[in-house]
């Protein structure tokens, strides 16, 4: 999937560290991306937890806006490092 680019322009006026902190606000909104209905994400997110894997169409990963990739990420990293020390789940 493509990076998404995009430009924004806007009026500020304040000192340097308030421009710089509302530089940094609008680009975290901006990393996030679309992504995915918020439902749907968490449809996937307790089958996951549930069933430990994701039924479905493959791609539909490519959907998902970096935060939601990085959540799903972050629970089968866990999920194997459980299971590496023999915690036993689902």
């Amino acid at each position: 999937m493509p990076e998404q680019y995009a430009y924004i322009n806007f009026l500020f006026e304040g000192s340097t560290e308030e421009a710089l902190a509302e530089y940094r606000r609008l680009t975290k909104l901006a990393t996030g991306g679309v992504g995915m209905d918020t439902k749907e994400h968490n449809k996937i997110v307790d089958e996951l937890m549930e069933k430990n894997s994701i039924s479905g169409d493959p791609g539909m990963i490519e959907t998902m806006n970096i935060e939601q990739q990085g959540i799903i990420q972050a629970i089968k990293k866990s999920r194997a490092r459980l299971k590496a020390r023999g915690v036993e789940i689902n």
